[in-house]
């Protein structure tokens, strides 16, 4: 029964009650006790929660040890950007703040569970205070979302306001991210920065390194700390968590502290904390947190004694029966460090837009009867006070004619430019109308080329090699 009670309240578990409904159909149909409802439908339910754990779970000790030492978990999981039915957690009478202490706190601030960074739009907690809502919600928050700044940027994450992360190092012009859902991943490098580095290694494979960053790893790890202990209920709190308040609080020094941190390559459309709780009588840490968003799940075990066996809970895999890809690493002290971080991608045409302030090369094939007409025109990035930003390069074949579109940047108004052409129409006569034509900061060319083909992405074009 632990085990599946371990299963009912796992974050990754889904449980189909459809199937388990049509099983306990079929158990009442062979059973000697056919009308024991309850017993044929717990009986279904085990089943089908060991089942869907079988294949989409990877378990990272022997089977059964977590769930014996643990109680089962305490999890709190919300859509990403999903702002309805809001969640506070904790006690909402007693208003004493559940690190401080202080019963004479303030609570004239929303305190979120799990940071806005990470897309948590819907649980709050109503057990800290103003100022441990300051110190160590935002100051530890900070850090972690520096740690996961490349994964929030690669899953798109909104910021507080309407945009979406973005990176950039320094006052370099190169950046990464900015763009929202469903478009592709924006990525901007400037000739002779190395900041941003985007580098095609084979058909629809590339490299993407992200700019430095710097953090204060212990902090970002604290960060998640503080969610686990504000998720616990407050008898929990008291009777198992005393090491995890102190190290939140920074009364406690772990160092090393040690964390798990897994990558998955499909982002997760939920961010969440699970906490588990140790059990009367083993020799393992108080508590162990998972905390989850976009691409990235680490687990942590904070713990002042070494002697502890750390056990770690079943995590969910990418794909069903797929691999897990991770690894352990500890901090050895809180000072500041220097990270950067490269991804391989596959299949970039529908995921990237990779425009540069140099020149960037944008193919458009048109139709005319049987022929093809190839041209290859260039957008320049417009001057930091021109009102107006490529966002698409559009073409219609009607009548031969090509049309460019350019819209302000916020949205406000589109300019449409068209170019009449014919199969003998030479890229300096277009170069010429367009120049004419094109918005104050904002310089286009065209140039003739063949022997290339188009890859469409959603808001814009990535140029291939020529094909051989």
């Amino acid at each position: 029964m632990s085990l599946v009670e371990h299963l009912r309240r796992h974050p990754f578990v889904i449980r189909d009650e459809e199937r388990i409904r049509t099983r306990a159909y079929f158990h009442s149909l062979n059973a000697t006790r056919p009308l024991d409802a309850v017993a044929n439908w717990l009986q279904a339910e085990r089943e089908e929660l060991l089942a869907y754990a079988t294949t989409h779970l990877a378990q990272l000790a022997e089977p059964g040890t977590f769930e014996l030492t643990y109680d089962p978990p305490i999890s709190y999981v919300a859509k990403v950007d999903d702002a309805h039915h809001k969640l506070s957690v904790g006690s909402q009478g007693i208003k004493i703040c559940a690190l401080c202490e202080s019963p004479v706190a303030r609570f004239s601030t929303t305190a979120h569970l799990i940071g806005e960074a990470f897309g948590n739009r819907r649980l709050f907690t109503a057990e800290e205070c103003d100022d441990c809502n300051h110190k160590s919600g935002r100051e530890l928050e900070n850090e972690l979302s520096t740690m996961l700044l490349d994964d929030r940027v690669l899953g798109q994450l909104r910021t507080k306001g309407r945009g979406a992360a973005k990176t950039r190092f320094g006052n370099h012009v190169s950046s990464v991210g900015g763009s929202r859902k469903p478009g592709p991943l924006a990525i901007n490098t400037h000739e002779g920065e190395s900041s941003v580095e985007f580098r095609e290694t084979g058909p629809d494979r590339a490299t993407l390194t992200f700019p430095p960053r710097k953090l204060r790893p212990i902090s970002a790890l604290r960060a998640i700390g503080r969610m686990a202990f504000l998720a616990l209920p407050r008898v929990s709190r008291v009777q198992v968590a005393s090491v995890l308040r102190g190290w939140v609080r920074g009364e406690i020094l772990i160092e090393p502290a040690h964390f798990w941190q897994f990558f998955y390559p499909r982002s997760f459309d939920t961010v969440g904390i699970t906490v588990w709780q140790r059990r009367p009588g083993f020799n393992v840490p108080e508590v162990v947190a998972m905390f989850h968003a976009a691409h990235s799940l680490i687990v942590i075990a904070p713990s002042t004694d070494t002697s502890e066996r750390v056990v770690l809970p079943s995590l969910p895999l990418q794909t069903p029966g797929g691999t897990l890809e991770g690894w352990a690493s500890s901090a050895p002290s809180d000072a500041a460090v220097t990270s950067r971080t490269q991804y391989e991608f596959t299949g970039t045409a529908q995921m990237v837009l990779h425009r540069v302030t140099e020149p960037m090369p944008v193919i458009v094939a048109l139709e005319f009867a049987e022929r093809t007409i190839e041209l290859q025109g260039t957008l320049t990035t417009p001057e930091p006070d021109c009102p107006w930003e490529v966002i698409r390069y559009d073409v219609s074949i009607d009548a031969l004619a090509a049309t460019l579109i350019a819209q302000t940047r916020n949205g406000g108004r589109t300019w449409n430019c068209e170019l009449s052409m014919s199969a003998s129409t030479s890229a300096m006569e277009l170069t010429r109308d367009l120049a004419e034509m094109a918005p104050r900061g904002m310089s286009t060319t065209i140039r003739e080329v063949s022997g290339r083909q188009i890859y469409p992405v959603s808001r814009g074009w990535l140029p291939r090699q020529p094909e051989t």
